[in-house]
């Protein structure tokens, strides 16, 4: 793997972040967002058109060249504001009410709506606070450096009032995630919004919601008695007309890992729920390790059936089903066309510590990115030491069960050695420094 050319080297006034897989996001508008403890910057890239020039960032460790031009950047953020955050303890005095997030308030957590939900046609963005406050953000006048307006707090809170201490943990919410738009194979596509976002609480429950110039609660559904501290929407699957169908993935403390199917069709009937949810599938992740995930996320094969690939400390776990059951609906003229990987059930893979990093970095670290390259079938990890793993296999492409790339097994220039090798040469350092986020365009 060859050098690269840096384009864009940028400095964020706040230097303290939390690492994580949704650390650093696109979002469909083509804007870049990066997590900070107190602020979530907006980073759009410049079009050419420059009817402002004073604003454009640019910065690089290398040379702006007619060869290599560097790329000028807008930037905004959204500031949390601590003394607009909810007082639990106003409405309960138990123990159970009270979170350590509170002491020192911070972002806990973003996710990005699909484009088009707003009057300027943009995305929704939704900040979970380490107090548990859910608000929801859309862009101004001026969405390349102006200022993001919040349009919707926590909308269980106006509820709040009167609740029972038992029942506060329903409004705790712990994790979130925003569903694409479902593809019904309609030309033109009906210009409905059909996304959800999802939340997770302490009272093991998920909250599905939808936007519609105002957040409504479409479905809750209880599906454990323990906190659920990752939640994953995998991308909706046709299968069979006008009928979508999708998997919610969630763990809990223990490290248990469930599903929930979501069925949604498409009617004309307004009056109509447009889906149902239900717990249809009944397989469980067969996975005899113990301990809460640091990452979990769906990846998205094509013309395969997409897996899930969640990590702990030291390894990195791949789960695809034993039979493509909960992605089909039995139906006369129409058939899935997704493929089934050859291999099936929990695929476990022990990570290893590069021998070029410093004493400091290990295997334990957090996972910061975790990106799939189809034309390779190589599933790219990155932890917070700023080492890099592949692990290849995926789709059953590259070889017929996922492996990790520690002896160069693989006939191609994307290994792990050659990656921590690029990584130190972008950043011109003796080692790659510390990564608290890593995403793909």
């Amino acid at each position: 793997m060859g050098s690269s050319t840096i384009y864009t080297s940028l400095n964020a006034p706040n230097v303290i972040t939390s690492p994580s897989v949704n650390c650093l996001q696109w979002s469909e508008d083509g804007q870049v967002f990066f997590t900070s403890k107190s602020a979530v910057y907006i980073m759009t890239p410049e079009h050419g058109i420059n009817f402002d020039l004073e604003s454009v960032l640019k910065s690089s460790v290398d040379e702006d060249t007619d060869d290599n031009p560097l790329l000028g950047w807008f930037r905004t953020m959204i500031a949390i504001d601590k003394t607009d955050a909810c007082r639990w303890t106003d409405y309960s005095q138990d123990w159970s009410a009270t979170s350590l997030g509170s002491m020192d308030i911070s972002v806990w957590a973003i996710t990005l709506s699909p484009s088009q939900l707003t009057l300027d046609a943009g995305c929704i963005l939704a900040i979970l606070s380490s107090n548990m406050d859910l608000t929801l953000w859309i862009a101004g006048k001026n969405a390349l450096k102006g200022e993001w307006k919040k349009v919707y707090i926590k909308w269980m809170s106006f509820f709040i009032c009167g609740v029972t201490t038992d029942k506060l943990n329903n409004f705790f919410y712990l994790c979130i995630d925003w569903s694409s738009q479902p593809n019904f194979a309609l030309s033109p596509a009906p210009g409905l919004d059909n996304s959800f976002l999802v939340c997770g609480n302490r009272a093991g429950t998920l909250f599905e919601c939808s936007f519609q110039y105002k957040i409504s609660l479409e479905y809750k559904l209880t599906v454990t008695d323990r906190w659920i501290l990752q939640v994953a929407f995998l991308k909706r699957i046709l299968v069979q007309p006008l009928t979508c169908i999708a998997l919610v993935a969630y763990s809990t403390p223990d490290g248990t890992i469930g599903f929930v199917r979501v069925t949604q069709t498409l009617r004309q009937t307004a009056k109509q729920t447009p889906f149902t949810m239900s717990t249809a599938f009944e397989q469980p992740v067969l996975d005899t390790q113990k301990g809460a995930l640091m990452a979990l996320k769906w990846v998205d094969l094509p013309g395969r059936l997409s897996i899930l690939a969640y990590t702990r400390p030291g390894t990195v776990h791949l789960w695809s089903p034993s039979d493509p059951s909960p992605f089909s609906v039995s139906h006369p003229t129409f058939t899935t066309t997704l493929y089934h990987p050859p291999w099936s059930g929990v695929q476990t893979l022990t990570l290893e510590t590069p021998k070029q990093l410093s004493i400091d970095s290990s295997s334990l670290h957090q996972s910061t990115g975790m990106q799939y390259i189809s034309a390779r079938d190589a599933l790219v990890l990155c932890l917070v030491d700023g080492s890099f793993h592949v692990v290849y296999g995926i789709a059953g492409v590259a070889c017929t069960v996922p492996i990790l790339d520690y002896e160069n097994v693989a006939a191609t220039d994307l290994r792990t050695t050659n990656v921590g090798t690029a990584a130190v040469a972008v950043v011109d350092r003796p080692r790659p420094l510390e990564s608290t986020g890593c995403c793909c365009f």
